[in-house]
């Protein structure tokens, strides 16, 4: 997975609105403290417990305020790495004034979507904390708004076109990183449940709360986009992709065909697919049940073979 450290290039406005968000919600966490002890000992006690979402709790003010608090340090750090890299991107695109509007309309939306969905009817958790879900809504609106801005992040592992690297710091696209967050996101969800490991499902409901606004917000021509709209962008690949197959086909004598034997589009058709019987294999394997083993063991068996099989396919197209 990775960790976003800063968005490439200089922004047209300094990002007061996102620095305020991480310093108001740093000084939360110096102040009243967190559910867990902190380093220095400080544990949140019944201020901080008025603030979290308690489902079941009629406290509608708590949809907001749950957002600003956080479980511990590496809870708060993560968040704060996220949003001072994708806050800075919406606001680059809508201004300090309308990032807080977003927000508190995120928040809220958020807060009563789960409230409504989790409580009494789900084996859920007992109250959510933290800016996750807003935070993820703000991606979904980076996705939509800025897909090919730039932006610095630090890979535990980084796939390259043709190799792996580890422990590496690249830049990538909004676009691809949005992407790649939500599919782990979504494995997580399959292999853990989705209240474990993050609470995958809180983060999906943000990310669509935050799709829903990001489009409305385009309607509604309250965005800048500069024609660098995900709209704009998947059209303008499509139209270069196209352009360049035609060129192939047209020319007997292109590298293209000496060098791969194969049109472009479905040459990169082979390690998507092997990537993804690698994904699938690993979901297969991960969902091991201890109250059904045998049927667990056919299932890791049949995942393993996936994984293996999927990578073999990777690996031969690397070699090609």
């Amino acid at each position: 997975m990775f960790i976003p450290l800063r968005p490439d290039g200089q922004s047209t406005s300094r990002p007061y609105a996102t620095l305020g968000l991480i310093g108001l919600q740093v000084l939360i966490a110096l102040v009243i403290g967190m559910m867990e002890p902190t380093i220095s000992g400080l544990r949140g006690g019944p201020l901080f417990d008025s603030l979290v979402l308690r489902y079941g709790v009629s406290k509608p003010y708590t949809w907001l305020t749950s957002t600003l608090v956080h479980s511990n340090e590496l809870h708060l750090i993560f968040n704060m790495l996220f949003l001072g890299t994708f806050g800075i991107v919406v606001e680059s695109r809508i201004g300090w004034k309308r990032l807080l509007q977003v927000w508190l309309t995120v928040a809220l939306l958020t807060g009563a979507i789960e409230s409504f969905m989790v409580s009494g009817q789900w084996f859920a958790p007992v109250g959510s904390l933290g800016a996750s879900g807003v935070i993820a809504a703000l991606m979904m609106m980076a996705l939509l708004w800025a897909p090919g801005r730039r932006v610095q992040v630090f890979w535990f592992f980084g796939l390259h076109l043709r190799s792996v690297r580890y422990m590496t710091v690249q830049s990538h696209r909004v676009g691809w990183l949005v992407a790649v967050y939500f599919v782990f996101d979504m494995l997580n969800a399959l292999m853990f449940g989705w209240f474990g490991g993050g609470s995958a499902i809180l983060h999906l409901i943000g990310a669509a709360v935050g799709t829903g606004v990001g489009v409305l917000m385009m309607r509604l021509r309250w965005v800048r986009t500069d024609g660098e709209d995900l709209w704009s962008t998947i059209r303008s690949d499509i139209d270069d992709a196209r352009a360049y197959q035609r060129r192939v086909d047209e020319e007997p004598d292109h590298p293209f065909h000496k060098t791969r034997g194969a049109t472009p589009l479905r040459h990169y058709a082979q390690p998507v697919i092997g990537c993804f019987l690698v994904l699938a294999g690993i979901v297969m394997v991960m969902r091991f049940d201890g109250n059904a083993i045998g049927s667990s063991i056919v299932r890791s068996v049949l995942g393993g073979a996936l994984a293996l099989g999927g990578g073999l396919i990777y690996r031969h197209w690397t070699l090609q």
